[in-house]
């Protein structure tokens, strides 16, 4: 038996006696070999997502971050496979682990993924997954990782894999949609999500997956709401037709998901925020009693809901149709439900009694 084959006898022993340390000694000690590092990254990858929050941690300590970014960085733009499971072992560790997330940025994984999608990623679609997957991870509650992505290129590489398998690969389709949403709490990348097409993008996955997937629907509806905080965002959305997409969503799932619901209240509030012709579109296409509807299933339960219903009515009352519409739906009468329902709450009470000002 060669060395290599020696080495993938010993990670699988490891892995049976779900030795983390084991498993990277042996990948270091074979990094020459494609096989090592594939057989390494893939068994990373099963005993993170079969294992605990401990693992995770225990291969952290354990060196498997650098370890695999050296691996991508022989072998991966040679091997498909490497990459793909290289870039799965970094999206798993990178899951709610806060050093792991430091980790790879400190050893240059995030320019690694962005590599590894940008060879591979168009024709595998499961590189474009894994790729997707971990810049979500990397950029959730990490503000530092957030930034990095953005200037390594990451954006519009999330864009090009949901351009390329979003239509026919719906878990990329609502993966990326969910990291455009993390990226987004970064305003410099808000910005630069727009400019990517990356707004077009979120809609179009939302129109052709968002029926029949409430998760495409739950986080499109979340980046449009995080990135409709931009001017020059909310005004694109709404030109495009991005309010008509939000309200079918909510439509379609409103009702039964209360977060989308409140997500979809929230996306409209901001896209009213300062934008006569945004609160023009939604009072012509129903967007008032989609609204009220979504306050009177889960206002009386979600604070969220009833807190962004009413900002999203306060800003609408400036148009005087929309005014009109919302007293003849009896909005007036809603909205003083859910000041009374939520009397201790300090954000629905400003934006009901700022709303009942405008009304009455």
């Amino acid at each position: 038996m060669d060395e290599a084959s020696s080495l993938v006898t010993i990670i699988k022993l490891a892995e049976e006696e779900n030795d983390c340390r084991g498993v990277v000694d042996a990948m270091r000690e074979g990094s020459s070999s494609a096989l090592v590092v594939k057989e390494g990254a893939k068994t990373i990858t099963t005993m993170s997502e079969n294992g605990t929050a401990q693992t995770d941690i225990d291969f952290g300590r354990a060196g498997a971050v650098e370890i695999l970014v050296r691996g991508l960085e022989e072998h991966g733009a040679s091997n498909a496979v490497v990459a793909e499971y290289g870039c799965g072992a970094l999206k798993n560790l990178a899951c709610g682990n806060v050093d792991n997330k430091k980790r790879i940025a400190e050893a240059g994984g995030i320019e690694k993924i962005v590599r590894m999608m940008e060879v591979h990623g168009a024709s595998i679609a499961e590189v474009a997954k894994n790729g997707v997957v971990a810049f979500q991870n990397l950029a959730a509650n990490n503000a530092d990782n957030r930034k990095r992505i953005a200037e390594a290129g990451g954006i519009a590489m999330i864009v090009r894999m949901m351009e390329v398998h979003g239509a026919l690969n719906a878990v990329v389709a609502k993966q990326g949609c969910a990291a455009l949403r993390n990226l987004a709490a970064n305003d410099n990348n808000k910005k630069r999500i727009g400019e990517a097409g990356g707004i077009g993008m979120i809609l179009s996955m939302m129109e052709q997956h968002g029926a029949l997937n409430a998760s495409i629907a739950q986080y499109g509806c979340r980046a449009l709401e995080d990135l409709a905080r931009n001017a020059d965002n909310k005004k694109r959305i709404g030109e495009v037709g991005g309010i008509a997409i939000i309200l079918s969503m909510m439509e379609e799932h409103g009702s039964s998901n209360a977060v989308v619901a409140k997500n979809g209240c929230g996306a409209l509030w901001n896209l009213t925020c300062n934008n006569d012709d945004n609160k023009k579109r939604i009072g012509e296409v129903g967007g008032i009693v989609m609204i009220l509807s979504m306050m009177e299933e889960h206002g009386a339960l979600y604070t969220d809901v009833a807190e962004y219903g009413c900002g999203a009515l306060r800003n609408l009352t400036s148009n005087a149709d929309n005014k009109r519409k919302i007293l003849a739906a009896n909005g007036v009468s809603m909205v003083e439900r859910m000041k009374s329902t939520w009397a201790n709450n300090e954000g629905v009470q400003k934006q009901a009694n700022g709303a009942l000002r405008k009304l009455c």
